[in-house]
């Protein structure tokens, strides 16, 4: 309802209670969600994920066509954080509901802009290589900031205090561009090929769960370092070795070959 139109034809405490109302909606809608999904819910997740990498793929490639080179690259790097985000969803079937640590976790991985780039580039949909996201990426491996800020480059004018001078989006070129949008396509494209193939169908994650959530019987979440953490990461690659195996032998994931 029009903001205009409510103070008009509205008692003063009846618009302040509505503007209280309204506030406390919004507050709400910007809070972000921590806790479990269903098997169902993370499926309808990897859904939409899928077809919003599309759409920002799709997007990214009109904006090359038409010589826009930095607002392509941006989204083209948006592209791939949502290929990389169905990984993250993907692993969350392995997560009992009453382990809402551990939710708490992996939606921060869901939601950090480095790591879902970096899983989207990598494409590591192959048995041996796929079975250990989330042993792979640290913080400590990472520059959290480097890909979001190529990212908001794209975007956004910004001051570079090295150099002393203005850093505008035209300085991202058309060679990054196309190359960024390669990226993304090729990342996208794999993504689509083993979704077809039913890697992410309700029966296979409900069979990953079965192989890989009794981990949470012996941990009450994931080791933050140490030992502790590494034990728990052998482990939890050994389950995921065994489930993985399944999807080979039912020629769903490509075997990956030795060097």
């Amino acid at each position: 309802m029009d903001i205009i139109y409510l103070a008009r034809t509205t008692t003063p405490e009846e618009f302040e209670q509505a503007l209280r109302e309204r506030a406390d909606k919004i507050k709400r809608a910007l809070e972000l969600f921590k806790g479990a999904l269903s098997i169902q819910e993370i499926h309808e997740g990897i859904d939409v994920c899928f077809r919003n990498a599309t759409s920002l793929c799709a997007d990214a490639g009109l904006l090359i066509a038409h010589e826009r080179w930095p607002r392509s690259f941006a989204l083209s790097i948006s592209a791939l954080e949502e290929v990389g985000k169905v990984i993250v969803l993907h692993s969350m079937v392995e997560i009992p509901k009453s382990r809402p640590k551990v939710w708490k976790q992996h939606w921060q991985e869901a939601r950090n802009h480095s790591i879902k780039t970096l899983y989207g580039r990598t494409r590591i949909w192959h048995d041996e290589l796929y079975s250990q996201i989330g042993a792979q990426a640290s913080k400590d491996r990472l520059d959290e900031k480097l890909t979001e800020r190529l990212r908001q480059g794209g975007l956004y004018v910004d001051f570079d205090h090295e150099d002393r001078e203005w850093r505008i989006p035209n300085e991202i070129t058309k060679e990054m561009a196309i190359q960024e949008h390669s990226q993304a396509d090729a990342s996208l494209a794999q993504l689509s090929y083993y979704r077809q193939r039913g890697l992410f169908n309700i029966e296979w994650m409900q069979r990953r769960a079965e192989i890989c959530s009794p981990i949470y019987d012996n941990y009450d979440d994931v080791p933050a370092n140490g030992t502790d953490r590494s034990k728990f990461f052998v482990e939890l690659h050994e389950l995921r070795r065994c489930f993985f195996r399944e999807l080979v032998d039912q020629g769903i994931l490509d075997r990956m070959l030795p060097v």
